[in-house]
């Protein structure tokens, strides 16, 4: 509303303005002929009064000109603004997602060593028992090595079947490691 007003007065302003340029004209050629000083000094306030109400119309259609250019400017910024919310927002999106995965990958690392280690405590364990094993064949041989040994007799007979029981034990014993070297390698290496 304020804007239609100014809007009428400048065409008030205006219609006056070139009416403030016929009494420029006029007061200059009537100026000279006036003598009274009230008069000229009151055609000198008219005029001065136009031309201040031109000054105020162009001022105020600048302002006018600078609002309609600092708002377009505003509204620019602001879809770059959202564009640039929305960018921060997915990458915040996408970083808690990393580091969601992050750690995910972390603990399955941490188990895959736990269990390493436990595969390796299990294969230190049955070496020693394949050891110990393998030094009780060994006591077992030598005690009969000095010795002779009565085939016809019932005690080679339990000789020969406890040391078959040993060997099969060590096979065991071997097949056993064999599986838990099986186990962490494909621990370490899941395509296997």
């Amino acid at each position: 509303m304020e804007q239609s007003e100014g809007r009428g007065k400048g065409k008030k302003v205006q219609d006056s303005s070139s009416n403030a340029e016929q009494s420029q004209a006029e007061m200059g050629s009537v100026g000279q002929n006036i003598m009274d000083p009230q008069l000229r000094r009151l055609f000198s306030n008219r005029i001065s009064a136009q031309r201040s109400r031109q000054k105020k119309v162009k001022l105020v259609e600048e302002l006018e000109n600078r609002a309609k250019m600092l708002q377009d400017q505003v509204a620019q910024l602001q879809s770059i603004q959202a564009r640039q919310q929305s960018r921060m927002h997915s990458l915040m999106v996408e970083e808690q997602t990393l580091f969601h995965e992050m750690e995910y990958l972390e603990k399955k690392a941490m188990l895959r060593d736990a269990e390493d280690e436990k595969n390796r405590k299990k294969k230190s364990r049955l070496e020693k028992l394949r050891d110990i094993k393998q030094q009780q064949l060994l006591n077992l041989h030598d005690p009969f090595a000095g010795l002779s040994i009565d085939t016809s007799s019932n005690q080679g007979d339990g000789a020969r079947s406890s040391s078959r029981q040993e060997l099969d034990i060590a096979a065991a014993v071997d097949e056993i490691m064999d599986q838990t070297n099986l186990s962490m390698e494909t621990a370490r290496n899941p395509n296997l």
